[in-house]
Formats: structure tokens, C-alpha cells, sequence
């Protein structure tokens, strides 16, 4: 018997379970089901016409309607449908991925090469549920299964034997495997796309933003405009950090989160039909009743050669938000490049005002005849054009100088801004108003992702995280940095290595505390869990797309009002229920609680909850907003997961949430090993002497999380290892 497997696919499929598993997938299709699962594996072997895992099926007396039984839908009858196109197939669902690595186990075990229908037959047999529990009523364990197959194979023949699976000692035929480009990902294959929607509503919400007031009519949308305008100048920056590895997916979700803040419908077409809608189109709202935000992406590793880099920030705001009010407000575009006209004609104004008073006075001269030249002779017309020449050329010194200051007034090059900057007697006040004209001109939200910020130098890493903090903080712009934590801490640290015994401690360095500062909320991408790892790898080796894009959706759609008259999180909670059991889109349900959890009344609610924590906290104000933004966006990440919480898993929540706030790095640790999270409360031992950690071990401040709190709650191993518990 084999054991379980180690890897997902310990040995390739053969010729005829390739055809099963694609079998399974059209009849899968042909349901309008989004995933395979091992019924459909089961229907497609009983379709194999004298394949083994039919021959064996026929055996134990399993038919057609038995597949009814297990999936509640009935099986045609006729031929099996037609193949369809890979576009929108359905993806492998996690227990076939399991019964497949199964297969592959039982065709290691046996000596094979491939794996054929009767392995995959047996791994239904063992981990199948469902259709281990029919074969085990019908007298097909899996000892009588095995033996089974066996028979039918020596019956086959050893030709019939070797085209069905190919044994071992047959030299192996190439295989064919997909090659996939390591860039951003367009297709949302690991759940990123709910992580952004999150951050996305958050975001909006910082910026004072009603995201759930209908906007259905050009007045309304005016007015939300308006309204927003308003709010957003009383809350200023907003600056995000999202931290994970190297390869973990930053720069996916930065595009899954533009896709999400700038809410327009995609491009359609090619050829004529794209031109057409570049000239002429505008790309409406694909939800009304959110803002279209403008996303400028700046790629700061392409960026760290070239000196000045809040300069080449701030190029790329100007050239980015007029590209983008092209495609959603044509007359915003033209008053957005007036404005900028008009501002670098101010600037230059020296230059301008010289040339108009010389013209002018050419003009006076030459039409009040000033030098009586019109009754001189030659020589004398000479004389004077030779004087007016002289002057002229003063006149160009002087234009040329008025004209070089102009280009630093209007910050035409990164040289001319660090000239400016060493002589002008106010140069950041020049830079600040250029930024806030480019801002206010464009009349939309603006959204500024930094990525690859943790590829740079550490010198180049701390100038342009300051020069944001102290040139661009006084517009209600969102910053969002996409790197790894440890790379931009150290950066810190480097710069301010003289500092770091003054002010830092090994689970917070002093890198940490510029982070702290630097950013109001920072949330790291979640690893993929076993589940997401089996389907995305699934994807990887299947040639037909999956991810969520080619999901099922209901055809039941959430009322836009439906979360709208409710005031608490038990109430919304209710309602997402009572709309899911009534069939409405789970995915829209969900996005839709999300949305109402961050109403003001009930936010208010949430920071009420997390008052009875602030003795566990810092005693500033800084700590005490961190703990509200990173909570709230904890639970909406749950929430858009499907998971509500309890009164006491929010508490749990809130006491995980102070542990990586206050103490990040052993956080991580624990995370790694969460045994060591006994040895936090009293009586439980003490930590090696050369544990890295050991005088966090007897923080009191620390053990005040693991020890019965104030907040009737305690953290334990249980909690660190899994949060929030489920059945599964």
C-alpha cells in the first residue's frame, strides 16, 4: 500500500488518466461547476469506455445516477458534451489535487513510470469521501479495489498493458510542459485580489470617501466628487507598507489593487476599434458609487541611478495623471495641462515680462520716430542700428539669465531642481507648491505605488521615503511601498547605525521605529495556505487558465442597499448570512460587509472595543492609531475571507495585533516556531542563554499578552499557530 505522498505529483499522468482528467474537467464545464472534484473524476472513468476504471467500476455495480447521489445534479445521458475551448475551463480543486499525488504514490509503489486510471481509481478508494464511502458500500475498499485492478490488467495483456500506462523499463516520451514568464500576475490564481479589494476600502475610508452612497446619475456623481474633495483636505497623506519576501507577490497585487482603486472598465478590442475609443471614448465606472482614483507607479529600483529621487517622484506624478485623465474626463485633461502651462509661464515670468517691455518698447520708438531717422542719411541709419545692437545683446544677457532661473522656478530638469536647491533662499516651499498645483489640478484621488523600493541602495532608500515625509505631506495623497521589511529597516539602520544602542532592542530595532513613523499602516501578505499552494500549482502544470477569474458566479446579485440601514457588526453580520442563504454571490456579500464595517458608526464601535487595550499598549498616540488601522484591516482581510468573528476572536485579534505591532521580529519568530510561545507566560520554563530572544522572554509588557489580561483574553500556542480556528 502506498504511503502518503510527499510532493503533489510524485509520478506524471499517462495517455488514459490524462484523458480522465480531462474528461472530468469538460463534464465539470458542462454543469457550470468552477472546480473539479473527484466525483466528476469518478463520472469521467465511468466514461472511459473499456478503459480500466470503467471495466473496474462495472465490476462493483456503480453507474451514472450513482454520480447523481454525490454531486445532486444528473448526468446526461447521451455521449459525453462536446470538448470546449480552454478559456474559462475549470480549475483542479485541492482533493483531486490529493487524489492525484495518491495516484502517483500507489504508480511509484508498483514500480511505474505513469500513472494510469486504475491508480487513480484506487486513490479515490482511499481519499475520495464521498466516493470512498459509495465504493466501500458497493465492496471496493481499497485492498479490493487493488486486487481488482490487478485482475483486469493481467486480463489486458502485456501490449494492452504497456499502450494503457507504459511500464518503467520503456524509454520515456517527452513531456509537455507549459513555460511560464516570471513577471506581475494579471489573473488573481492565489486570492490576492481580496487582499486588495481590503486595502483598496481602506484606503478610500483614510481618505473620507462614502463608498456606500449610490451614484447612479451624473448629478449624484458630481456631488460625491464634491464631497469627497471636501473630506479628503482634512485628512492629508495616507502611507502604506506592504511587506513580504522577494517573490511573494508585491507587484501582483499592486496590480490588483490598481485595477481596484482606478475602477473603470477595461480597454476592448484592437486594431481600429482601440483607436476609436483612444480618441473619442471615455472608460466609464465599473461601480458607480466608488471614486476613480488616479495610480501613478514608480519603480524605484529603475529610478536609484539617477540623482534627486523625489525629483523623477514628482515627474512621474505630472506625466502619469495626465495620461490617465485622458481615459476618464476628457475636460479635466485640458484644464489639467492649462493649469500646467499657466504655471510654468508664471515661473518664467522674467524671462516673459523682459521680452514684452522690449518689444513694446521697439514699438514705441519705431512708431513715435524717436531718433528722426526717417530724413537721415545712410550712414546715419547705420550709426543707430549699431547702438540698437549693442543694447539688444545686453537685453539677451539679461533674458538668458531670467530664462535659467525660470527652468529652476518650473523644475524643468533634476539638475536645475539641485541647482535651485543650493541657491534659492525658500527652495522646498517651490517644490511643495508645484506638487500641491499637479494635485489639486487633477480633481481625482491620487495613489502613488512605490514598488521594488527593497532592490535599492540604502542610502538612496532613506532619501526617498524623507523626501516624501517632508515635501509631499501636505495633499491627501496615497503612498503605498511595496518591499520587504527587513531591506527597508536596515537602510534605516545603516543611516543611523550611531544611534541604534540609544534607541533600539532586538525585537524592534531601530529601523523599526522609522518605519513606525513613516508609515500609518503596515500588513504583510499572507503566505499561501496548503489549499491555495495545491491550486495554484495545479495551475502552473495545467495548460488551461484558472484562478478566480474563471470562477462561477450567482446569478443573484447583492442589493445595492442591502448592508445600508444597519449600525452594528451584528446586525451586518446577520444580514450576510440571510443574503447567502438566500443564494446571493458570496464574493459580492462579503465585499459588501466589508463596506459597511467601515461606516463611521460602526468604526466607532471598533475603537470603543479596542480601548480596553490601551494598557497593553505604548503609552503616545501613534501606537494607539497603528492598533486601530492594522485591526480593522485584520478583520475586513477575515471578513472578505468568509470568516466573521466572534466577541472573543476579536479580542484574540486585537492582542495578536499589539504582539506585531509592539514586538515584530519575535512575532515572526513565534510565527516560525510557535513552541516558543510557552515560555512567554510564568511558570512555563525559561529560554536557552543563548536564545537571541531571551530578554523578551521577561517583558513583563509581553507576558501581560500571555498571562490573563485585563481584556479577559490570553494569547497561547493554539492561537499563534492558527488564527482564526476553523472546521474543516
Amino acid at each position: 500500500m502506498a504511503e502518503a505522498p510527499d510532493r503533489p505529483f510524485p509520478v506524471r499522468l499517462g495517455l488514459a488518466a490524462t484523458e480522465v482528467v480531462s474528461l472530468a474537467k469538460r463534464y465539470a464545464k458542462s454543469l457550470d461547476t468552477a472546480e473539479v472534484k473527484n466525483p466528476h473524476v469518478l463520472y469521467a472513468l465511468l466514461n472511459q469506455k473499456g478503459g480500466l476504471g470503467a471495466r473496474a467500476l462495472e465490476e462493483l455495480g456503480i453507474e451514472y445516477p450513482d454520480t447523481a447521489r454525490l454531486l445532486r445534479y444528473p448526468p446526461p445521458e447521451g455521449p459525453f458534451p462536446e470538448p470546449l475551448g480552454r478559456a474559462d475551463m475549470p480549475t483542479l480543486s485541492s482533493e483531486v489535487l490529493e487524489t492525484l499525488g495518491w495516484a502517483g504514490a500507489e504508480a511509484e509503489a508498483d514500480g511505474w513510470s505513469e500513472v494510469d486510471p486504475g491508480h487513480i481509481l484506487i486513490a479515490l478508494s482511499q481519499v475520495g469521501k464521498d466516493v470512498a464511502l459509495l465504493l466501500e458500500e458497493r465492496g471496493g475498499g481499497p485492498e479490493r479495489i487493488r486486487e481488482l485492478v490487478n485482475l483486469l490488467r493481467a486480463d489486458r495483456g502485456e501490449q494492452a498493458k504497456q499502450d494503457d500506462s507504459q511500464r518503467a523499463d520503456r524509454p520515456e516520451r517527452l513531456e509537455a510542459v507549459p513555460t511560464h514568464r516570471d513577471g506581475p500576475a494579471t489573473e488573481d490564481d492565489m486570492g490576492r485580489g481580496r487582499f486588495a479589494e481590503v486595502l483598496g476600502e481602506r484606503m478610500r475610508r483614510v481618505r473620507g470617501e462614502d463608498t456606500e452612497r449610490p451614484a447612479g446619475n451624473w448629478r449624484q456623481r458630481w456631488r460625491k466628487r464634491r464631497r469627497d474633495a471636501a473630506e479628503a483636505r482634512l485628512t492629508g497623506p495616507f502611507m502604506v507598507h506592504v511587506h513580504a519576501p522577494w517573490g511573494a507577490g508585491k507587484s501582483s497585487l499592486l496590480n490588483f489593487l490598481a485595477t481596484d482603486l482606478r475602477n473603470r472598465e477595461p480597454r476592448d478590442g484592437g486594431g481600429v476599434r482601440r483607436a476609436a475609443q483612444f480618441l473619442f471614448g471615455r472608460r466609464r465606472a465599473v461601480k458607480p458609487q466608488l471614486s476613480r482614483w488616479i495610480v501613478v507607479p514608480f519603480n524605484a529600483w529603475e529610478h536609484q541611478r539617477l540623482a534627486t529621487p523625489w525629483w523623477w517622484l514628482l515627474a512621474a506624478m505630472q506625466r502619469r495623471c495626465g495620461r490617465e485623465l485622458w481615459w476618464i474626463d476628457r475636460r479635466r485633461w485640458a484644464w489639467f495641462w492649462l493649469r500646467d502651462v499657466g504655471w510654468r509661464i508664471w515661473n518664467v515670468r522674467i524671462a516673459v515680462l523682459t521680452v514684452s517691455l522690449l518689444a513694446v518698447l521697439v514699438g514705441v520708438v519705431w512708431a513715435l520716430d524717436w531718433f528722426g531717422l526717417a530724413d537721415e542719411s545712410l550712414s546715419t541709419v547705420q550709426t543707430v542700428l549699431l547702438t540698437a545692437g549693442s543694447a539688444a545683446a545686453l537685453a539677451t544677457t539679461l533674458f538668458t539669465v531670467a530664462r535659467g532661473t525660470g527652468r529652476w522656478l518650473a523644475i524643468g530638469s533634476a539638475e536645475g531642481a539641485d541647482r535651485f536647491l543650493k541657491r534659492a533662499s525658500d527652495p522646498l516651499g517651490v517644490y511643495r507648491r508645484r506638487f500641491r498645483w499637479l494635485v489639486r489640478s487633477t480633481g481625482r484621488p491620487i495613489a502613488v505605488f512605490v514598488d521594488d523600493l527593497d532592490r535599492g541602495r540604502p542610502e538612496y532608500v532613506v532619501e526617498l521615503l524623507e523626501g516624501i515625509q517632508t515635501l509631499f505631506v501636505a495633499e491627501p495623497v496615497a503612498y503605498v511601498v511595496a518591499a520587504d521589511r527587513a531591506w527597508l529597516y536596515q537602510s534605516f539602520g545603516k543611516a543611523y547605525e550611531d544611534f541604534e544602542e540609544t534607541a533600539g532592542d532586538p525585537s524592534r530595532p531601530l529601523g523599526f521605529r522609522f518605519l513606525e513613523k513613516t508609515f500609518q499602516i503596515s500588513m504583510e501578505i499572507p503566505p499561501m495556505s496548503d489549499d491555495v499552494r495545491g491550486a495554484f500549482w495545479g495551475s502552473l502544470l495545467s495548460t488551461s487558465p484558472g484562478g478566480e477569474g474563471a470562477r462561477g458566479r450567482s446569478s443573484t446579485s447583492v442589493p445595492a442597499d442591502a448592508f445600508a440601514e444597519l449600525s452594528t457588526q451584528e446586525e451586518v453580520e446577520s444580514q450576510a448570512q440571510s443574503l447567502l442563504a438566500a443564494g446571493m454571490e458570496p464574493e459580492d456579500v462579503y465585499a459588501g460587509a466589508v463596506r459597511r464595517f467601515n461606516a463611521a458608526e460602526i468604526e466607532q464601535q471598533t475603537e470603543t472595543l479596542l480601548t480596553k487595550f490601551a494598557p497593553l499598549l505604548e503609552s503616545n498616540p501613534r501606537s494607539m492609531k497603528r492598533l486601530v488601522n492594522a485591526y480593522g484591516f485584520e478583520r475586513d482581510l477575515l471578513v472578505r475571507q468568509g470568516h466573521f468573528l466572534d466577541e472573543e476572536e476579536r479580542r484574540q485579534l486585537a492582542l495578536l495585533t499589539i504582539l506585531r505591532l509592539r514586538w515584530p521580529l519575535f512575532a515572526d519568530h513565534l510565527r516560525d516556531n510557535p513552541a516558543d510561545a510557552d515560555l512567554c507566560a510564568a511558570g512555563n520554563g525559561t529560554a536557552p542563554d543563548d536564545h537571541e530572544f531571551k530578554r523578551i522572554f521577561t517583558d513583563p509588557a509581553l507576558r501581560a499578552l500571555f498571562e490573563d489580561s485585563v481584556v479577559g483574553t490570553k494569547l497561547d500556542r493554539g492561537l499563534i499557530e492558527r488564527f482564526p480556528s476553523r472546521d474543516e
